[in-house]
Protein backbone atom coordinates (compact mmCIF):
# COMPACT_ATOMS: atom_id res chain seq x y z
CA UNK A 1 0.00 0.00 0.00
CA UNK A 2 2.69 2.30 0.28
CA UNK A 3 4.41 1.63 -2.75
CA UNK A 4 1.06 2.58 -4.45
CA UNK A 5 0.33 5.98 -2.67
CA UNK A 6 4.38 6.87 -3.80
CA UNK A 7 3.01 6.06 -7.18
CA UNK A 8 0.30 8.16 -6.56
CA UNK A 9 2.52 10.95 -5.11
CA UNK A 10 5.10 10.89 -8.01
CA UNK A 11 2.12 10.50 -10.82
CA UNK A 12 0.66 14.26 -9.14
CA UNK A 13 4.22 15.43 -9.86
CA UNK A 14 3.81 14.64 -12.93
CA UNK A 15 5.95 11.60 -13.56
CA UNK A 16 5.29 9.05 -16.44
CA UNK A 17 4.30 5.77 -15.87
CA UNK A 18 7.53 4.50 -17.50
CA UNK A 19 9.66 7.15 -14.95
CA UNK A 20 7.40 5.30 -12.29
CA UNK A 21 8.48 1.98 -12.89
CA UNK A 22 12.02 2.94 -13.55
CA UNK A 23 12.01 4.36 -10.03
CA UNK A 24 10.30 1.26 -8.33
CA UNK A 25 13.11 -0.67 -10.14
CA UNK A 26 16.40 1.16 -9.83
CA UNK A 27 16.10 3.01 -6.67
CA UNK A 28 13.69 1.08 -4.62
CA UNK A 29 13.81 -2.04 -5.97
CA UNK A 30 10.49 -3.27 -5.32
CA UNK A 31 9.30 -6.46 -6.65
CA UNK A 32 5.86 -6.04 -8.94
CA UNK A 33 3.08 -7.87 -8.01
CA UNK A 34 2.93 -11.48 -8.65
CA UNK A 35 6.59 -12.01 -8.42
CA UNK A 36 8.27 -15.12 -7.77
CA UNK A 37 4.61 -17.06 -9.45
CA UNK A 38 4.59 -18.99 -12.51
CA UNK A 39 2.97 -17.53 -15.98
CA UNK A 40 2.52 -19.21 -19.53
CA UNK A 41 4.61 -16.73 -22.02
CA UNK A 42 3.78 -17.62 -25.84
CA UNK A 43 3.62 -21.06 -24.41
CA UNK A 44 5.92 -21.47 -22.44
CA UNK A 45 6.15 -21.79 -18.33
CA UNK A 46 8.17 -18.93 -16.72
CA UNK A 47 8.77 -17.07 -13.24
CA UNK A 48 7.54 -13.96 -13.18
CA UNK A 49 11.34 -11.46 -12.40
CA UNK A 50 9.31 -9.36 -10.15
CA UNK A 51 10.18 -6.22 -12.75
CA UNK A 52 7.85 -2.97 -13.27
CA UNK A 53 6.40 -1.88 -16.12
CA UNK A 54 4.77 1.29 -17.34
CA UNK A 55 1.37 -0.70 -17.95
CA UNK A 56 1.33 -2.01 -14.57
CA UNK A 57 2.03 1.00 -13.01
CA UNK A 58 -0.85 2.39 -15.07
CA UNK A 59 -3.69 -0.02 -14.31
CA UNK A 60 -3.04 0.35 -10.61
CA UNK A 61 -3.01 4.40 -10.65
CA UNK A 62 -6.53 4.00 -12.36
CA UNK A 63 -7.65 1.31 -9.78
CA UNK A 64 -10.08 3.11 -7.37
CA UNK A 65 -9.52 0.29 -4.71
CA UNK A 66 -7.24 2.19 -2.99
CA UNK A 67 -10.23 4.59 -2.55
CA UNK A 68 -12.36 1.56 -1.05
CA UNK A 69 -14.32 1.28 -4.11
CA UNK A 70 -14.66 -1.52 -6.30
CA UNK A 71 -15.46 -1.39 -10.07
CA UNK A 72 -17.09 -4.19 -11.84
CA UNK A 73 -17.48 -4.24 -16.06
CA UNK A 74 -14.51 -2.30 -16.85
CA UNK A 75 -14.39 -4.29 -19.63
CA UNK A 76 -15.94 -6.68 -21.75
CA UNK A 77 -14.55 -10.07 -23.30
CA UNK A 78 -17.20 -12.31 -23.33
CA UNK A 79 -17.91 -14.68 -26.38
CA UNK A 80 -21.51 -14.79 -26.19
CA UNK A 81 -22.95 -12.10 -24.33
CA UNK A 82 -21.80 -8.38 -22.74
CA UNK A 83 -22.84 -5.89 -20.42
CA UNK A 84 -25.08 -3.10 -22.49
CA UNK A 85 -27.20 -0.27 -21.71
CA UNK A 86 -30.78 -2.43 -20.97
CA UNK A 87 -28.52 -5.09 -19.49
CA UNK A 88 -26.89 -8.20 -21.75
CA UNK A 89 -26.56 -7.52 -24.76
CA UNK A 90 -25.46 -9.88 -28.11
CA UNK A 91 -21.98 -9.16 -29.63
CA UNK A 92 -21.79 -6.74 -32.33
CA UNK A 93 -19.48 -6.33 -35.15
CA UNK A 94 -17.71 -4.09 -32.81
CA UNK A 95 -16.63 -6.19 -30.20
CA UNK A 96 -15.05 -8.61 -33.07
CA UNK A 97 -11.77 -8.26 -34.80
CA UNK A 98 -12.32 -7.17 -38.39
CA UNK A 99 -10.06 -9.97 -39.77
CA UNK A 100 -9.88 -13.05 -37.18
CA UNK A 101 -13.63 -12.36 -36.41
CA UNK A 102 -12.90 -13.18 -33.02
CA UNK A 103 -13.81 -11.51 -30.07
CA UNK A 104 -11.82 -8.54 -28.42
CA UNK A 105 -11.66 -7.12 -25.09
CA UNK A 106 -13.04 -3.66 -25.28
CA UNK A 107 -13.47 -0.52 -22.08
CA UNK A 108 -17.15 -0.40 -21.49
CA UNK A 109 -18.46 3.28 -20.90
CA UNK A 110 -17.85 4.47 -17.73
CA UNK A 111 -21.54 4.47 -17.06
CA UNK A 112 -22.19 0.90 -17.28
CA UNK A 113 -19.15 0.70 -14.97
CA UNK A 114 -20.42 -0.81 -11.47
CA UNK A 115 -19.01 1.00 -8.13
CA UNK A 116 -19.35 -0.85 -4.31
CA UNK A 117 -18.26 0.50 -1.66
CA UNK A 118 -15.44 -1.50 0.54
CA UNK A 119 -14.95 -2.13 4.39
CA UNK A 120 -12.39 0.26 5.09
CA UNK A 121 -11.73 3.49 4.86
CA UNK A 122 -9.83 4.96 1.80
CA UNK A 123 -5.66 5.03 1.53
CA UNK A 124 -5.75 7.85 -0.94
CA UNK A 125 -7.26 11.37 -0.91
CA UNK A 126 -10.51 10.90 -3.29
CA UNK A 127 -10.43 14.69 -4.57
CA UNK A 128 -6.48 14.48 -5.29
CA UNK A 129 -6.62 11.29 -6.67
CA UNK A 130 -9.67 12.70 -9.65
CA UNK A 131 -7.08 15.47 -10.17
CA UNK A 132 -4.19 12.88 -11.16
CA UNK A 133 -7.16 11.32 -13.34
CA UNK A 134 -7.66 15.00 -15.32
CA UNK A 135 -4.21 15.63 -15.70
CA UNK A 136 -3.61 12.08 -17.04
CA UNK A 137 -6.41 12.73 -19.52
CA UNK A 138 -5.55 15.91 -20.43
CA UNK A 139 -2.35 15.08 -21.29
CA UNK A 140 -3.26 12.37 -23.41
CA UNK A 141 -5.98 14.52 -25.38
CA UNK A 142 -3.70 15.40 -28.70
CA UNK A 143 -3.31 11.22 -28.98
CA UNK A 144 -6.33 9.67 -28.13
CA UNK A 145 -8.83 7.74 -30.76
CA UNK A 146 -5.77 8.35 -32.86
CA UNK A 147 -5.21 4.50 -34.40
CA UNK A 148 -1.88 3.12 -35.13
CA UNK A 149 -0.82 2.95 -38.50
CA UNK A 150 0.75 -0.45 -39.77
CA UNK A 151 3.27 0.30 -42.28
CA UNK A 152 5.05 -2.92 -43.20
CA UNK A 153 7.81 -1.10 -45.39
CA UNK A 154 9.01 1.08 -42.36
CA UNK A 155 10.11 -1.64 -39.88
CA UNK A 156 10.83 -4.86 -42.63
CA UNK A 157 12.63 -6.87 -40.04
CA UNK A 158 10.26 -6.37 -37.17
CA UNK A 159 9.88 -9.15 -34.59
CA UNK A 160 12.03 -11.27 -36.66
CA UNK A 161 15.04 -9.58 -35.13
CA UNK A 162 16.29 -10.80 -31.34
CA UNK A 163 18.38 -9.73 -28.37
CA UNK A 164 20.64 -12.49 -27.39
CA UNK A 165 23.37 -10.56 -25.15
CA UNK A 166 23.83 -12.48 -22.06
CA UNK A 167 20.65 -14.54 -22.42
CA UNK A 168 18.04 -11.78 -22.98
CA UNK A 169 15.94 -13.58 -25.59
CA UNK A 170 14.04 -10.56 -26.41
CA UNK A 171 12.48 -9.16 -29.56
CA UNK A 172 13.99 -5.84 -30.87
CA UNK A 173 11.13 -3.78 -31.50
CA UNK A 174 11.41 -1.17 -33.96
CA UNK A 175 11.24 2.52 -33.31
CA UNK A 176 12.17 6.29 -34.13
CA UNK A 177 15.05 8.49 -32.14
CA UNK A 178 15.15 12.11 -33.98
CA UNK A 179 14.96 10.74 -37.46
CA UNK A 180 17.05 7.21 -37.08
CA UNK A 181 15.47 3.90 -37.07
CA UNK A 182 16.18 1.56 -35.12
CA UNK A 183 15.32 -1.84 -33.36
CA UNK A 184 15.79 -1.74 -29.67
CA UNK A 185 15.55 -4.35 -27.18
CA UNK A 186 12.29 -4.84 -26.17
CA UNK A 187 13.07 -5.84 -22.47
CA UNK A 188 14.88 -2.59 -21.91
CA UNK A 189 12.09 -0.81 -23.35
CA UNK A 190 9.13 -2.29 -21.03
CA UNK A 191 11.69 -2.63 -18.03
CA UNK A 192 14.54 -0.48 -18.29
CA UNK A 193 18.17 -0.88 -17.32
CA UNK A 194 17.52 -2.38 -14.16
CA UNK A 195 16.38 -5.32 -16.39
CA UNK A 196 18.55 -5.11 -19.44
CA UNK A 197 21.24 -2.84 -21.44
CA UNK A 198 20.04 -0.40 -24.42
CA UNK A 199 21.17 -2.77 -26.97
CA UNK A 200 19.62 -1.19 -30.18
CA UNK A 201 21.03 -1.64 -33.97
CA UNK A 202 20.68 0.86 -36.87
CA UNK A 203 17.75 -0.44 -39.18
CA UNK A 204 18.19 0.35 -42.44
CA UNK A 205 21.73 -0.76 -41.94
CA UNK A 206 20.99 -3.90 -40.64
CA UNK A 207 18.05 -4.22 -43.26
CA UNK A 208 20.89 -3.71 -46.45
CA UNK A 209 23.28 -6.05 -45.11
CA UNK A 210 20.51 -8.87 -44.51
CA UNK A 211 18.85 -8.16 -48.01
CA UNK A 212 22.27 -8.11 -49.41
CA UNK A 213 23.30 -11.87 -47.68
CA UNK A 214 20.33 -12.89 -49.25
CA UNK A 215 21.25 -11.52 -53.06
CA UNK A 216 24.50 -13.26 -52.22
CA UNK A 217 22.89 -16.58 -51.48
CA UNK A 218 20.74 -16.82 -54.23
CA UNK A 219 23.46 -15.70 -56.74
CA UNK A 220 25.41 -18.54 -55.82
CA UNK A 221 22.87 -21.24 -54.98
CA UNK A 222 19.88 -19.78 -56.68
CA UNK A 223 20.22 -21.65 -59.94
CA UNK A 224 22.24 -24.32 -58.76
CA UNK A 225 20.93 -27.97 -59.94
CA UNK A 226 22.56 -29.24 -56.88
CA UNK A 227 19.81 -27.30 -55.27
CA UNK A 228 16.78 -28.19 -57.72
CA UNK A 229 18.04 -31.65 -56.74
CA UNK A 230 17.66 -31.27 -53.43
CA UNK A 231 14.02 -29.84 -53.87
CA UNK A 232 12.60 -32.62 -55.77
CA UNK A 233 13.98 -34.70 -53.29
CA UNK A 234 12.20 -33.46 -50.58
CA UNK A 235 8.81 -32.69 -52.85
CA UNK A 236 9.19 -36.53 -53.20
CA UNK A 237 9.58 -37.29 -50.10
CA UNK A 238 6.81 -35.14 -48.89
CA UNK A 239 4.45 -36.58 -51.41
CA UNK A 240 5.13 -39.66 -50.39
CA UNK A 241 4.01 -39.05 -46.55
CA UNK A 242 0.72 -39.72 -47.18
CA UNK A 243 -2.83 -37.16 -47.05
CA UNK A 244 -2.73 -36.11 -43.79
CA UNK A 245 -6.56 -36.53 -43.12
CA UNK A 246 -7.70 -33.25 -44.00
CA UNK A 247 -10.12 -34.85 -46.76
CA UNK A 248 -11.93 -36.39 -43.69
CA UNK A 249 -11.71 -32.88 -41.57
CA UNK A 250 -13.61 -31.26 -44.38
CA UNK A 251 -16.49 -33.93 -44.78
CA UNK A 252 -17.05 -34.31 -40.81
CA UNK A 253 -17.32 -30.43 -40.48
CA UNK A 254 -19.71 -30.00 -43.88
CA UNK A 255 -21.81 -32.90 -42.16
CA UNK A 256 -21.63 -30.98 -38.69
CA UNK A 257 -22.39 -27.56 -40.17
CA UNK A 258 -25.67 -29.09 -41.92
CA UNK A 259 -27.18 -30.39 -38.53
CA UNK A 260 -26.07 -26.96 -36.38
CA UNK A 261 -28.16 -25.14 -39.20
CA UNK A 262 -31.39 -27.62 -38.46
CA UNK A 263 -30.63 -27.06 -34.72
CA UNK A 264 -30.22 -23.27 -34.89
CA UNK A 265 -33.26 -23.08 -36.79
CA UNK A 266 -34.98 -24.85 -34.16
CA UNK A 267 -33.73 -23.32 -31.51
CA UNK A 268 -35.22 -19.65 -33.24
CA UNK A 269 -38.73 -21.38 -33.80
CA UNK A 270 -38.68 -22.72 -29.97
CA UNK A 271 -38.01 -18.77 -28.91
CA UNK A 272 -40.89 -17.75 -30.49
CA UNK A 273 -43.23 -20.01 -29.61
CA UNK A 274 -42.45 -20.28 -25.77
CA UNK A 275 -44.55 -18.52 -23.94
CA UNK A 276 -42.86 -18.76 -20.31
CA UNK A 277 -40.22 -16.47 -19.59
CA UNK A 278 -37.71 -18.70 -18.83
CA UNK A 279 -38.58 -20.94 -21.66
CA UNK A 280 -37.42 -17.92 -23.60
CA UNK A 281 -34.59 -17.25 -21.89
CA UNK A 282 -33.18 -20.36 -22.31
CA UNK A 283 -34.49 -20.65 -26.21
CA UNK A 284 -32.56 -17.59 -26.56
CA UNK A 285 -29.31 -19.22 -24.83
CA UNK A 286 -29.00 -21.97 -26.86
CA UNK A 287 -29.44 -19.89 -30.01
CA UNK A 288 -26.33 -17.56 -28.91
CA UNK A 289 -24.59 -20.86 -27.99
CA UNK A 290 -25.61 -22.43 -31.37
CA UNK A 291 -24.78 -19.57 -33.46
CA UNK A 292 -21.33 -18.75 -32.34
CA UNK A 293 -20.39 -22.66 -32.68
CA UNK A 294 -21.92 -22.70 -36.26
CA UNK A 295 -19.53 -19.61 -37.40
CA UNK A 296 -16.44 -21.00 -36.03
CA UNK A 297 -17.78 -24.57 -37.76
CA UNK A 298 -18.03 -22.33 -40.69
CA UNK A 299 -14.51 -20.75 -40.61
CA UNK A 300 -12.75 -23.82 -40.35
CA UNK A 301 -14.39 -25.44 -42.93
CA UNK A 302 -13.48 -22.38 -45.50
CA UNK A 303 -10.10 -22.77 -43.99
CA UNK A 304 -9.55 -26.10 -45.73
CA UNK A 305 -11.56 -25.43 -48.36
CA UNK A 306 -9.36 -22.76 -49.86
CA UNK A 307 -6.38 -25.19 -49.04
CA UNK A 308 -7.69 -27.60 -51.27
CA UNK A 309 -5.83 -27.22 -54.54
CA UNK A 310 -5.44 -29.65 -57.22
CA UNK A 311 -2.69 -32.33 -56.80
CA UNK A 312 1.23 -30.37 -57.35
CA UNK A 313 3.91 -32.50 -59.08
CA UNK A 314 7.35 -32.56 -56.94
CA UNK A 315 8.63 -31.02 -59.91
CA UNK A 316 5.82 -27.94 -59.24
CA UNK A 317 7.02 -27.35 -55.92
CA UNK A 318 10.39 -27.32 -57.22
CA UNK A 319 9.47 -24.95 -58.72
CA UNK A 320 7.29 -22.91 -56.40
CA UNK A 321 10.52 -22.72 -54.41
CA UNK A 322 12.49 -21.68 -57.04
CA UNK A 323 10.53 -19.23 -57.99
CA UNK A 324 10.62 -18.00 -54.32
CA UNK A 325 14.50 -17.55 -54.43
CA UNK A 326 14.22 -15.15 -57.63
CA UNK A 327 11.24 -13.05 -55.74
CA UNK A 328 14.30 -12.22 -53.32
CA UNK A 329 15.90 -10.84 -55.97
CA UNK A 330 13.59 -8.81 -57.45
CA UNK A 331 12.10 -7.55 -53.84
CA UNK A 332 16.19 -6.34 -53.34
CA UNK A 333 16.82 -4.81 -56.41
CA UNK A 334 13.15 -3.30 -56.56
CA UNK A 335 12.75 -0.14 -53.74
CA UNK A 336 9.07 -0.23 -54.50
CA UNK A 337 8.32 -3.98 -53.29
CA UNK A 338 10.16 -2.94 -50.00
CA UNK A 339 6.39 -3.26 -48.18
CA UNK A 340 6.96 -7.13 -49.59
CA UNK A 341 9.89 -7.76 -47.47
CA UNK A 342 7.90 -8.76 -44.02
CA UNK A 343 6.17 -11.46 -45.95
CA UNK A 344 9.34 -12.51 -47.82
CA UNK A 345 11.42 -12.90 -44.90
CA UNK A 346 8.43 -15.44 -42.95
CA UNK A 347 7.90 -17.06 -46.12
CA UNK A 348 11.59 -17.76 -45.62
CA UNK A 349 11.78 -18.68 -41.96
CA UNK A 350 14.53 -15.79 -41.42
CA UNK A 351 15.38 -14.77 -37.80
CA UNK A 352 18.00 -12.61 -36.64
CA UNK A 353 19.95 -13.13 -33.25
CA UNK A 354 21.99 -10.27 -32.51
CA UNK A 355 24.67 -9.64 -29.47
CA UNK A 356 25.89 -6.84 -27.77
CA UNK A 357 28.86 -5.85 -25.69
CA UNK A 358 30.45 -2.61 -22.95
CA UNK A 359 32.76 -0.93 -24.22
CA UNK A 360 34.90 2.51 -23.51
CA UNK A 361 34.23 5.12 -26.22
CA UNK A 362 36.83 7.99 -25.68
CA UNK A 363 38.41 7.96 -21.88
CA UNK A 364 35.50 6.98 -19.72
CA UNK A 365 32.20 6.68 -22.23
CA UNK A 366 30.58 3.54 -21.57
CA UNK A 367 28.63 2.37 -24.62
CA UNK A 368 27.39 -0.66 -26.21
CA UNK A 369 28.01 -1.93 -29.41
CA UNK A 370 26.94 -4.59 -31.51
CA UNK A 371 29.23 -7.63 -31.29
CA UNK A 372 28.10 -10.33 -33.56
CA UNK A 373 24.64 -12.13 -34.77
CA UNK A 374 23.52 -15.14 -36.33
CA UNK A 375 21.07 -15.99 -39.25
CA UNK A 376 19.07 -18.18 -39.29
CA UNK A 377 16.34 -20.35 -41.25
CA UNK A 378 13.21 -22.44 -40.64
CA UNK A 379 13.22 -24.20 -37.18
CA UNK A 380 16.43 -23.78 -35.77
CA UNK A 381 17.08 -22.70 -32.57
CA UNK A 382 19.63 -19.46 -32.01
CA UNK A 383 21.08 -21.98 -29.09
CA UNK A 384 21.88 -24.58 -31.55
CA UNK A 385 23.44 -22.41 -34.12
CA UNK A 386 25.53 -20.77 -31.91
CA UNK A 387 28.78 -22.70 -31.97
CA UNK A 388 28.94 -23.41 -35.70
CA UNK A 389 26.76 -19.98 -36.92
CA UNK A 390 27.98 -16.98 -34.56
CA UNK A 391 31.32 -14.49 -35.50
CA UNK A 392 31.94 -11.32 -34.52
CA UNK A 393 32.74 -7.68 -35.93
CA UNK A 394 36.56 -7.11 -36.35
CA UNK A 395 37.29 -4.20 -34.14
CA UNK A 396 37.88 -1.20 -36.62
CA UNK A 397 35.23 -2.67 -39.33
CA UNK A 398 31.98 -1.06 -39.32
CA UNK A 399 30.66 -4.48 -41.14
CA UNK A 400 28.80 -7.21 -39.80
CA UNK A 401 29.27 -10.33 -40.92
CA UNK A 402 26.36 -13.39 -40.02
CA UNK A 403 27.01 -16.61 -40.89
CA UNK A 404 23.86 -18.34 -42.38
CA UNK A 405 22.44 -21.80 -41.38
CA UNK A 406 19.71 -23.70 -42.78
CA UNK A 407 18.66 -27.19 -41.59
CA UNK A 408 16.58 -29.51 -43.16
CA UNK A 409 15.73 -32.48 -39.79
CA UNK A 410 18.72 -32.36 -37.66
CA UNK A 411 22.02 -31.76 -40.37
CA UNK A 412 22.71 -28.38 -41.93
CA UNK A 413 22.24 -28.41 -45.68
CA UNK A 414 23.90 -24.84 -46.46
CA UNK A 415 26.12 -23.10 -43.77
CA UNK A 416 28.04 -20.14 -45.89
CA UNK A 417 29.65 -16.94 -44.85
CA UNK A 418 29.08 -14.19 -47.40
CA UNK A 419 32.24 -13.62 -49.54
CA UNK A 420 32.08 -10.16 -49.70
CA UNK A 421 31.03 -7.42 -47.26
CA UNK A 422 27.93 -5.80 -47.74
CA UNK A 423 27.92 -1.93 -47.28
CA UNK A 424 25.66 -0.49 -44.58
CA UNK A 425 25.23 2.70 -46.65
CA UNK A 426 25.68 6.27 -44.44
CA UNK A 427 25.30 4.91 -40.64
CA UNK A 428 26.92 1.64 -39.69
CA UNK A 429 25.09 -1.04 -38.00
CA UNK A 430 27.30 -0.95 -34.73
CA UNK A 431 27.68 2.40 -34.18
CA UNK A 432 27.42 2.86 -30.39
CA UNK A 433 25.14 4.65 -27.91
CA UNK A 434 25.35 5.27 -24.40
CA UNK A 435 24.83 2.63 -22.42
CA UNK A 436 22.23 4.65 -19.41
CA UNK A 437 19.71 6.72 -22.08
CA UNK A 438 18.56 6.28 -25.13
Amino acid sequence: MQTWITMLTLKEQGWGYKRIANYLNDVLKVPSPNAGQMRHNHGRSEVVEGWWSHSTVKDLLENRTILAIFEYDRRSEGKHRRLGPNGPRFLNDSDRNVKTKRPKVIRNDPSLIIQKALPFKPQFDPQRWEAIQEQTQLWGRAQRGIPRVSDPAKYPLACIVFDLTDGCGSVMYGRTNGRRALYTCGRYMKFGTGACDNNQVDAESLLQFTMGTLAELVDRLGVSEKLREKLLERARRDRGAGDDGSEKRRGDLAAKVHVMERQKQQAADNFLLASDPDLRLAAERRFAQLKTELEQAEAELEKLNSKKVQVRTPEDEAEKAMALLENVQRTIRDPAARAEIPHLVRRLGLRLGLRFVGVIKGKQRRVRRLAGGVMVFGDIPFDNGRSESEVNCRPGHSHLSIYCVGRHDASPVLATRPAKRHPEGSVSSTKVNRGDRI
